[in-house]
């Protein structure tokens, strides 16, 4: 499972650098398939509260497709990355 506390650093790490709003972001989840919603990014980008890898993995998905179209060289990390030690 992944560590909450890395996740959320990373998460906001990605969309800090993405440039792109909460709502973009959850409208870029939903195109890759996903269900996810403002209200449930908001908490796991500014909380350490629990998330699961495919939640994590998700994000991270359309944030490394945000760098793609940026050229922004980082990508956000997967869970796999970001294991709980």
């Amino acid at each position: 499972m992944v560590d909450a506390r890395r996740s959320r650093d990373a998460l906001a790490e990605g969309l800090a650098r993405s440039g792109l709003t909460i709502e973009e972001l959850a409208g870029r989840c939903t195109g890759l398939g996903d269900d996810v919603t403002p209200a449930l990014l908001r908490p796991m980008v500014a909380t350490t509260a629990e998330r699961g890898d495919h939640e994590h993995d998700v994000v991270a998905a359309a944030l490394h497709e945000r760098s793609l179209e940026t050229g922004e060289p980082r990508r956000t990390p997967l869970s796999a990355d970001l294991a709980a030690p």
